[in-house]
């Protein structure tokens, strides 16, 4: 793979130089044989050294401008080889090998585009698509398989799986109080170009997200801003929904919601929220669940009161009280003629065995139709019947 015929002349070439007088060409070298890094993307990159490929000699402190091009030429053959071979992880290696003497150069050659042009183009073509991905679990616990992408490459027509690519997770960690912090944890590609992620047994319910990133060492400025501005890393990395359903579904509960028309006057004799909302909370697993009517203690706003009302109608029979209103903040048609509706939900949660307040959230969504009715449905289905639903089967 390495020309050793050129390293050797070009070593030769080196002593030679260190003899003759100063050049204003020559550039300096750290005595280690490499430049520092210029930039981490994504994570942090290891020189990891491999036999039979080009390096630069060890203790030669400067060398001229075309010595070094020598040298980057080198490199950038083992890079094409490697590409070719569908060894991604060397080839960037080598690719970051010449990047490192390039950055120590005072004038680049014109063959440095065409290295960062090759690398580029392979590094755009690198997709990371998810192949396992569990359910929802509960508390206490574990998810029933692990959360696994696959790192593949397209090179002239074909996909090839890259193995050997570092990749960076990050997920939801649990503190011992049981509150919740960003964890990170690190994984490699498998032959088949694979990585599976085991998530810890969650301690408490919520609804958030697992990540995973390759995470390519890139240590030159100029390709990792092209590379940004192209938008490459979007297809870097890949999220999962990481769900823990709360297992608090069959505590005997009542909801009261109120709704408000699109001139804000309060709807006293129908909640059309509440009745979107109770169906598909039974269809998710809560049992025990009805609605009731506080329509005039929830639009006086006084709390205190409503929970006392509550109470009394209720007896022993209901140990949590859903309530809150629903109101439209937006109601406008576009130039195409569309309608757009806004809608806002504000609930609370309240324990009557506890007596306290052990909840509350606020939702807003917005919704296009084609007429005024049409906007507000469709705004009311959709953040009553999905988005509030999935707050608090996660929350509660």
């Amino acid at each position: 793979m390495i020309r050793f015929s050129l390293l050797f002349a070009s070593v030769a070439a080196l002593f030679v130089s260190c003899a003759s007088s100063p050049d204003l060409s020559r550039i300096d070298i750290p005595a280690s044989g490499r430049c520092p890094a210029l930039v981490t993307v994504s994570g942090s990159a290891e020189e990891g050294g491999t036999l039979n490929r080009a390096a630069p000699p060890a203790g030669i402190k400067r060398m001229k401008t075309e010595e070094a091009r020598v040298l980057v030429a080198q490199y950038e053959a083992d890079m094409n080889e490697y590409l070719a071979a569908g060894n991604y992880a060397a080839a960037l290696d080598s690719f970051n090998k010449a990047a490192d003497i390039l950055a120590s150069l005072k004038t680049e050659p014109e063959s440095a585009s065409t290295i960062r042009e090759t690398m580029g183009t392979a590094l755009k073509a690198v997709r990371v698509v998810q192949v396992s991905s569990p359910g929802d679990t509960v508390p206490g616990k574990a998810f029933s398989r692990s959360f696994a992408i696959k790192v593949t490459a397209e090179r002239d027509g074909v996909e090839t799986s890259l193995a050997g690519v570092p990749c960076a997770v990050r997920y939801p960690a649990y503190r011992e109080d049981g509150s919740v912090e960003d964890g990170s944890a690190d994984l490699v590609t498998d032959e088949s170009g694979t990585a599976s992620f085991t998530a810890p047994v969650p301690a408490t319910s919520g609804k958030n997200t697992v990540s995973i990133t390759a995470n390519f060492p890139i240590r030159d400025a100029v390709l990792v801003e092209q590379l940004r501005q192209d938008g490459a890393d979007r297809a870097l990395s890949v999220s999962f929904v990481h769900g823990v359903e709360t297992v608090k579904k069959s505590i005997p509960t009542t909801i009261a919601i109120l709704d408000y028309d699109k001139n804000g006057k309060p709807l006293l004799s129908y909640s059309q929220t509440a009745t979107k909302l109770l169906r598909p909370l039974i269809q998710k697993g809560f049992s025990r669940i009805g609605m009731a009517d506080f329509p005039r203690q929830i639009a006086a706003g006084d709390e205190e009161k409503l929970i006392a009302a509550a109470r009394a109608q209720f007896g022993g029979g209901v140990q949590r009280f859903m309530y809150g209103t629903n109101r439209i903040t937006s109601l406008e048609q576009g130039s195409d003629g569309q309608w757009t509706c806004t809608m806002s939900v504000e609930l609370s949660v309240w324990d009557f065995v506890r007596n306290e307040k052990t909840y509350m959230t606020t939702i807003t969504h917005t919704a296009v139709g084609s007429s005024e009715y049409a906007a507000m449905e469709t705004a009311r289905n959709e953040l009553a019947g999905s988005l509030l639903v999935d707050d608090l089967r996660y929350n509660l």
